[in-house]
């Protein structure tokens, strides 16, 4: 599994590796307590209301079809594409994928889970209601 921390699109800077110094095993909120997930293996609402994603996990069991995972700020699709990732064949070291948001996602009218080509695909979502 490849583990990134990333950026928000249109956010400015480089990723930050993850380090012994960084240890970002467990994604904790403001409060102190873990973030809650939803799991999803079909495109899906995962709340209606705006919150922030802390991080994703996806994973594409299909070696040969590469899938398209996407956000949507959005119940329906119909929103703004907040962050999206290509697992599977011919795109090196990604048929699984962790990424950790620092600063989390803001959504705003919540989250919509888009899948292409999604036959064995399991997407792990972590956020925070606001």
């Amino acid at each position: 599994m490849t583990e990134i921390r990333t950026k928000p699109l249109g956010t400015q800077g480089a990723p930050e590796p993850v380090s012994e110094a960084n240890p970002l095993a467990v994604a904790v909120s403001e409060s102190g307590g873990i973030i809650p997930s939803v799991t999803t293996a079909t495109a899906a609402v995962l709340t209606q209301t705006a919150c922030k994603i802390y991080w994703v996990t996806a994973s594409n069991g299909h070696g040969t079809e590469i899938t398209e995972v996407e956000l949507n700020d959005s119940t329906d699709d119909g929103g703004i594409d907040r962050w999206g990732v290509y697992l599977g064949d011919n795109v090196a070291g990604t048929s699984a994928i962790h990424a950790i948001f620092d600063p989390p996602i803001q959504m705003n009218n919540g989250i919509y889970v888009d899948l292409t080509n999604a036959t064995t695909v399991r997407v792990t979502v972590g956020f925070k209601n606001d």
